[in-house]
């Protein structure tokens, strides 16, 4: 018997995988300092800027999230290089090195700062690794006469494309090759494509407008990504299209139609135009449709 995964990715083979963990001091005076792993300011940019109910089960990565590992099939045949062994999957194809989200951060080792609350706003910036950094401000009132409004914009830029664990292995469906911290903005499987000068640029912005009165609500937001290895020939040659954009919308209703808790009822539009992947894709345009069930939540 044994604790660890069967996984060959180092970072899933504990039994424990740490999310956060960091040291802060906080003043409502002077804001908020925090160093360790944590998520950086447009961590989840996109995401918190959902106030409603759909922020705990479809955010702005739901859609990337709920397809990342599905294989891609045309007339029912799978696709891709290799495609016996290794065929695409939408995490290939998607891009955006937070769950395949343009716009969006992850947690990583920085130094985070978060100002005191000033009149609604919040303005946040992280610094660390090797290097990256990141600034947001985001906007909450819920008191704009009937309406309850949060906000949220952020820009980072990062030249730290991550350290590169083993070898890859030809001829196996079965990865051997992984990078661990950095900024995936290339490719989640190998550095090879990011050595040079690498640098990957993010930002977004999203938002939710919602009436107080009637629950009724539109959460929406874009997210942009860009990547750059100007001196990598290879790469330059396969990255087509450096730039990856997304955009989504999601109108709804949030009230408390029984006395089980608030109901919440929601449909959403995404379109991703898709940069490249070196070695993988050369672009993509892809929609999303959906739209969830009601759900409840007591109190």
């Amino acid at each position: 018997m044994t604790d660890e995964s069967p996984n060959l990715n180092p970072l899933n083979q504990s039994g424990v995988i740490v999310r956060k963990s960091n040291w802060f001091i906080k003043s409502k005076t002077f804001g908020q300092i925090a160093v360790g792993q944590n998520g950086t300011a447009t961590y989840h940019l996109l995401d918190d800027a959902d106030a409603t109910l759909t922020r705990n089960i479809d955010d702005a990565e739901g859609a990337a999230i709920f397809q990342s590992t599905f294989q891609l099939r045309h007339n029912g045949q799978q696709i891709g290089p290799a495609a016996n062994l290794n065929p695409l999957r939408w995490n290939d194809v998607l891009r955006g090195f937070n769950n395949s989200t343009p716009g969006d951060s992850a947690r990583r080792d920085v130094i985070r700062y978060d100002s005191p609350n000033l009149h609604g706003f919040v303005i946040s910036g992280a610094w660390g690794e090797d290097d990256l950094w990141d600034a947001a401000v985001t906007y909450k009132n819920d008191s704009i006469g009937d309406f309850s409004v949060l906000a949220r914009i952020g820009y980072g830029e990062s030249t730290d494309p991550g350290t590169q664990i083993g070898p890859g292995a030809a001829g196996t469906a079965i990865p051997t090759s992984y990078v661990i911290g950095g900024t995936s903005c290339i490719s989640s499987s190998t550095t090879t494509a990011s050595t040079g000068h690498f640098e990957c640029q993010w930002g977004g912005a999203g938002a939710t407008v919602w009436h107080k009165p009637t629950g009724l609500f539109v959460y929406g937001g874009w997210g942009k990504q860009s990547v750059h290895v100007n001196d990598n020939p290879v790469t330059t040659a396969n990255l087509v299209d450096p730039d990856s954009t997304v955009w989504f919308i999601q109108p709804g209703i949030e009230r408390k139609f029984f006395s089980l808790g608030k109901t919440n009822i929601f449909g959403e539009y995404r379109h991703d135009d898709a940069g490249s992947n070196p070695g993988k894709t050369v672009g993509a345009s892809i929609n999303f449709w959906q739209a969830d069930h009601p759900e409840h939540r007591g109190g």
